[in-house]
C-alpha cells in the first residue's frame, strides 16, 4: 500500500519488527488492508490488538492460542480498550481458532526460526 512504502522510504533504520508493527497499524487505520484471511500466532497485548482491529473491518481473523487464552477467546472473543477506541469482537466473528500447528520456513531460515 502507498501507507506501507512511505513508511518504509521515512524509517530506513527501524527494526524490522517495529516496521512491520508500524506499517500494520497504519493499514489498519486507513482501513487499506485487503480482504485477506489472517492468522495471529498469540493474542496477548501485540497480536489481540491488531488482530481486533482487523477483525473490525471485516477481515477473517483466526488466532493461534492455547490453554487459558484459547478458553476465553471462544468465550468471550477480544476485548480491547484502547486511546484509538474500544473493540470487542465475539467470538463468532473471529475464524476458525486454533491451539496447534506448523512454522515452516527454508533451511536456510532454521537458525533464525529456531531463535524465536
Amino acid at each position: 500500500s502507498r501507507t506501507a512504502r512511505r513508511l518504509l522510504h521515512n524509517h530506513p533504520s527501524q527494526s524490522p519488527a517495529g516496521l512491520f508493527l508500524s506499517c500494520l497499524h497504519a493499514m489498519v487505520a486507513a482501513e487499506e488492508v485487503p480482504q485477506l484471511r489472517w492468522l495471529v500466532f498469540g493474542c496477548g497485548g501485540v497480536g489481540g490488538y491488531f488482530g481486533a482491529r482487523l477483525a473490525q473491518q471485516g477481515q477473517n481473523v483466526s488466532f493461534m492460542a492455547r490453554n487459558q487464552t484459547l478458553d476465553a477467546l471462544k468465550k468471550f472473543g477480544v476485548r480491547i480498550k484502547s486511546i484509538a477506541g474500544d473493540v470487542t469482537v465475539p467470538p463468532e466473528k473471529l475464524g476458525p481458532l486454533i491451539d496447534t500447528g506448523a512454522l515452516n520456513t527454508k533451511e536456510t531460515d532454521e537458525p533464525d526460526a529456531k531463535k524465536r
